[in-house]
């Protein structure tokens, strides 16, 4: 199944009939591609090269011959978090006839960045999470009908069969009922007393984001963002408690899993391997490396690959060490002057099937990696 190859332009575009799943990262953010078949993709949050400030999702779109302006139809901006959001609004607007979508649950940044504030609110905003949301509803705004709001079991977008390529759906599967009656219920404390602002900054992000269910002819796969196990009545508890409902069935176990949460225990849950994806499930992730533990930990990636040898991840979570880069520095001494360390440089993990395929074909592109080469 995996094969490395140095460039992913080479193998050219998708199949009509064909879904791909390419996850970059980490640089500042993740973002994922979907192609939908019939040349129609999804983006998935964004992702910056810290090292020139690009887009990798959209470079390698425009490297293919995809024309972003009209053949991406759906932009998801999963939650309120820098390294998810950071970058969308340029994606957006590049997606010049793609529709957003975005957690009905919102945290304070959003829900502010629709309207001014007052200069004792605006202190307690994440002044960088409240500007892209501002730039993306303005960018909303001017097109007709082109915002979406993300809750479980609501499809963001379809394609029946018949039409000009294989059927296809994806549905969120979150936020829950009652994310959403807490996210509210937030907004409301955080603006009810004026001189207590601070209540403006609760809530996780991670609690209300958006995880998305895609279906490309037979093939399926599940994009878990940042979605937590809970609290009650939230995250993937809620999720499989309406699979035991009438709402929403699945028509087929996913065969490909973009890990939650960059592997952390806080998004893992047993039933969503035992009940929801196929055994030996692909697993795409990008690490995390800002926090006091990177992620995926060692006991997370001991764990992952206990449950799927097809994992797979777009970096380290950790900055190689400068002996590494010395000796790396060192055996390439005739062919460059400087050997520098990818701190920042975005990986690619990509993997396509064709319906009726027995498996997907997946690729790394440098410094992604198998997750068992970490």
């Amino acid at each position: 199944m995996p094969k490395a190859s140095g460039d992913p332009l080479k193998a050219g575009l998708p199949d009509s009939g064909e879904i791909e799943v390419s996850i970059f990262g980490p640089g500042k953010g993740e973002s994922i591609l979907v192609h939908l078949g019939a040349n129609e993709w999804m983006v998935v949050d964004s992702c910056l090269n810290q090292s020139d400030k690009s887009h990798p999702t959209l470079e390698y779109l425009q490297g293919l011959g995809v024309d972003i302006a009209t053949q991406v139809v759906l932009v998801v901006g999963t939650h309120a978090h820098d390294d998810h959001i950071a970058g969308l609004a340029a994606v957006f607007a590049a997606a010049k006839g793609a529709k957003f979508a975005a957690s009905a649950a919102a945290t304070t940044e959003e829900f502010f960045a629709q309207m001014e504030v007052d200069l004792t609110i605006e202190p307690h905003l994440r002044s960088s999470i409240r500007a892209e949301y501002a730039e993306i509803l303005a960018e909303v705004d001017r097109r007709v009908d082109a915002g979406l709001y993300a809750m479980a079991r609501r499809e963001l977008w379809i394609r029946n069969s018949g039409s000009s390529g294989p059927s296809g759906r994806v549905v969120a599967l979150s936020p829950s009922d009652t994310a959403f009656k807490r996210a509210q219920k937030r907004l409301a404390a955080g603006t009810a007393n004026l001189d207590d602002r601070v209540k403006l900054s609760k809530g996780d992000p991670n609690e209300m984001a958006v995880a998305l269910w895609v279906e490309v002819g037979n093939q399926v796969a599940l994009l878990g963002a940042d979605l937590l196990k809970g609290p009650a009545g939230c995250g993937w508890g809620a999720v499989l408690s309406d699979l035991k409902s009438p709402f929403w069935t699945p028509t087929a176990k996913a065969s490909l899993f973009k890990v939650p949460h960059h592997g952390a225990p806080n998004a893992h849950h047993d039933g969503v391997w035992n009940d929801i994806l196929e055994p030996e499930v692909v697993g795409v992730m990008a690490p995390y490396r800002a926090g006091v533990t990177p992620r995926p930990a060692p006991d997370d990636i001991q764990r992952i690959l206990a449950l799927t040898p097809h994992a797979f991840i777009t970096a380290t979570p950790t900055r190689p060490e400068p002996k590494a880069v010395r000796k790396t520095a060192a055996s390439l001494r005739e062919l460059t002057a400087s050997v520098r360390e990818p701190w920042g440089v975005p990986g690619h993990v990509r993997a396509r099937r064709r319906d009726g395929a027995a498996d997907w074909t997946v690729e790394t592109f440098w410094p992604a990696r198998h997750l068992s080469q970490v």
